[in-house]
């Protein structure tokens, strides 16, 4: 389990590394690191995910035989499978400031403050 929360987590700050820095050597350890998520990930599936699972890969290795640059596309499709990981390892860490309280409370004092100063009418 902790290979597969190491890896999720160099996949996302490859993806932000990514936006800026594009070498060639970083695109091949980077498409090479997700599959290797995947396939460790592939025991862990049950039911209907393992089943469509099995389905799909299976599907891209019959579309990819005879391919003259199959490792071009694999590499591509790796890179957006990229984008999915780093959402899913991002998104909950972005949310950690407003779960643990005390992000807010600055603001609703600054509320509370305009709401009780009278008004004017004219």
């Amino acid at each position: 389990m902790q290979m597969k929360q190491g890896m999720a987590i160099f996949l996302a700050l490859s993806y932000i590394i990514m936006t800026f820095y594009q070498p060639v050597w970083f695109q091949w350890l980077v498409s090479f690191t997700v599959f290797t998520f995947i396939l460790v990930s592939i025991p862990s599936l049950k039911g209907m995910t393992a089943k469509l699972m099995g389905e799909l890969a299976a599907l891209t290795v019959l579309l990819l035989i005879g391919q003259e640059k199959w490792i071009n596309v694999i590499i591509s499709g790796a890179l957006v499978n990229l984008t999915i990981v780093a959402i899913f390892v991002l998104t909950p860490i972005l949310g950690i400031p407003f779960r643990t309280g005390g992000y807010l409370s600055p603001y609703d004092l600054s509320y509370i403050k305009k709401e009780t100063v009278p008004r004017f009418s004219i």
